[in-house]
């Protein structure tokens, strides 16, 4: 679905008022052919949220969903960039979370959600199952009971759908406390509802981040998935990472793949996606670059530090800068920029013709760090079998150094120590190890309003 390397945008409004802007101020820049060529090859897949629709303290009804439907149809039939696009559709969970709407209106929202996928597969390619679950901190919900009762209504609902409609939805299984381990951990095996479904997701990541975690913390939920695609006699798992685009983690993602396939016979397709990616270009002022030897560059675009001499290179940051403008321009036909007729800065900002060209310079970092993360995953697999540990972690903290601005810190340590542990478990596959894990590590991690009962949780 997407030949990104793996990576799905959430950041298509952001993207989408750049480039208006852009047509607005400045035409003859950009074309929509040109720019659906560049998606097309480097990021041909987004995630749209239907919290965009909801406002807190209003009632769920039909209107949360004409309003969706109003803005998913001007992407797709207005913005004729965005031609032959794939719009995966978020159930708007994170803001279930974040208590957005009450009880009661989440069984309304579970029929509406539903009644939606049935009713508008047209408007979409794939769609996640909404999962009520806890934030980090609270929600509307008061005990484990109504967690599962949620969960088993709306899971309920999705396995009801028309087997064609079930073929473009992406299960959801969590697992980032205990009690959440044990109800979806009885979703998969107990209710048997995954086993109607074909793209399987898990999230969690990003809010709940422990650094000492002996593996990478997505192995945790694949081991349940690749498990249950044994025990199903399937040869395919498709797997999608809600967050986490770090660039580290994209060469694990691919390591993952090829050892997932030579263990198990099982051919892996890991996805990730990110609503963030544009922040330290339009905040902080930089963004990440890849040179020819497959290092990871820190290119800081401040107006201070346009003059410092890049990388290994014998340019100027801001030189390279426009090289790599060029560069982009020659391979997609769009018009050069130079810094006499387009400076970087104006009246003390980017120019917004750069943050566009330097949107799309982030979206082909990320597919080339993904091709080149394939390559590093074969030799580093070589080490694994091999059984050379000391090479394998030699080797695999001398890459994700190189991809952290070549910097070696604790958390890259952890992670680099971390990668050898999280193959020999999905080697081993073993669920008691998961349980133990999720029960030493997380259990701090308890929704408030859970923990103030006691409530005895088994695995």
């Amino acid at each position: 679905m997407t030949n990104s390397g793996g990576f799905i945008s959430a950041a298509l409004h952001s993207l989408c008022q750049h480039i208006n802007c852009v047509y607005k101020h400045n035409p003859g820049y950009l074309n929509d052919e040109s720019i659906n060529n560049f998606l097309q090859d480097n990021c041909n897949s987004f995630v749209l949220s239907l919290g965009l629709s909801i406002y807190k303290n209003e009632r769920v009804s039909e209107a949360n969903f004409k309003r969706f439907k109003k803005v998913l149809n001007r992407f797709r039939d207005k913005y004729l960039y965005l031609k032959n696009i794939n719009y995966i559709i978020d159930s708007a969970g994170y803001q279930f979370q974040l208590g957005y709407m009450d009880k009661n209106d989440t069984h309304s929202w579970i029929d509406l959600y539903h009644k939606f996928l049935l009713e508008d597969q047209n408007l979409y390619e794939k769609a996640f199952l909404f999962d009520p679950i806890p934030g980090a901190l609270d929600c509307v919900l008061d005990n484990y009971d109504e967690m599962e009762n949620f969960n088993v209504e709306s899971y309920s609902k999705s396995v009801a759908l028309p087997k064609n409609v079930r073929d473009n939805l992406i299960y959801i299984h969590h697992f980032r406390t205990p009690m959440m381990n044990k109800l979806y951990k009885k979703l998969l095996q107990e209710y048997n509802f995954a086993d109607h479904f074909d793209n399987f997701s898990t999230g969690g990541l990003v809010s709940f981040n422990h650094t000492k975690f002996p593996v990478i913390m997505y192995v945790i939920p694949l081991i349940y998935l690749i498990n249950h695609t044994k025990r199903r006699k399937k040869t395919k798992l498709n797997f999608h990472i809600l967050g986490g685009a770090d660039y580290k983690d994209i060469l694990f993602n691919r390591l993952v793949e090829v050892h997932v396939k030579n263990k198990h016979g099982i051919e892996l397709n890991i996805t990730y996606d990110s609503s963030g990616i544009f922040k330290t270009l339009m905040i902080s002022r930089y963004m990440g670059i890849l040179d020819e030897e497959k290092k990871l560059w820190r290119m800081g675009l401040k107006s201070d530090e346009l003059d410092i001499k890049f990388g290994n290179t014998s340019m100027t940051t801001e030189e390279y800068f426009f090289k790599l403008t060029e560069d982009l321009s020659n391979q997609y036909d769009f018009k050069k920029l130079n810094k006499i007729d387009e400076p970087l800065y104006v009246d003390g900002s980017i120019n917004r013709i750069h943050s566009v060209y330097g949107m799309f310079l982030i979206l082909k970092n990320l597919k080339d760090i993904s091709i080149i993360s394939k390559e590093f995953a074969e030799e580093l697999y070589n080490f694994y079998k091999n059984e050379e540990e000391t090479l394998f972690n030699r080797r695999v903290h001398e890459i994700i150094t190189n991809f952290n601005f070549g910097s070696s810190t604790h958390r890259v340590d952890y992670r680099a120590s971390s990668f050898y542990s999280s193959l020999k478990a999905l080697e081993n596959l073993d669920e008691n190890y998961c349980d133990y894990l999720v029960s030493s590590f997380f259990s701090g991690d308890e929704c408030v309003k859970f923990t103030r009962k006691t409530e005895t949780i088994t695995f």
